[in-house]
Formats: C-alpha cells, structure tokens, sequence
C-alpha cells in the first residue's frame, strides 16, 4: 500500500474508532482501508486471497464472508483480537 495519499488528511480523524471494510485488498476497498488507516482508525479488513506484500492493515481475515462459515470465521477473530467493534 502506497503511503502518499493525493489530499490533506487529519490522523486524528478516526482515532479510537474500529472499521469493518469488506474486500479491502483491491481496488475501492484498499482505497477506503488506506484512508480510514491514515485518519487514525483501527482498520480490520477481509478478503478471499492473501493479503497483498505492502498493505498494513490493524488485523486481516483472509475468508469468503459469501459463506456463513466465513462470516462465523470474520466475527470470531474480530472478537477474539478486539472483543467486538465497538469499544466498552
């Protein structure tokens, strides 16, 4: 993942915040993992290959979430690492 980013960025923005991005390897998901990483958020991402070498997200659930097992799979780390989305 590329580390210049084209417009002004807060990196406080999504401090303290947890972020879900489906399919955040390629593309538009890489895109929205990227700036949501850059503003300061916990970023766990997904997706059915191996993470690519220079992405850097929080935590990578490599899954088919278009499967209930990897849903399940997906759920399970998010609170085995984070104990949930959401901060107490």
């Amino acid at each position: 993942m590329t580390q210049t980013y084209p417009f002004a960025v807060s990196s406080d923005e999504f401090k303290s915040k947890r972020v879900l991005v489906t399919g955040g390897t390629k593309g538009m998901g890489e895109a929205i993992v990227r700036r949501f990483l850059l503003s300061g958020a916990l970023v766990v991402t997904t997706a059915r290959s191996p993470l690519p070498q220079g992405q850097n997200p929080s935590l990578f659930v490599q899954t088919d979430i278009g499967t209930a097992d990897g849903v399940r799979k997906v759920v399970d780390r998010i609170q085995q690492e984070w104990h949930g989305l959401i901060f107490s």
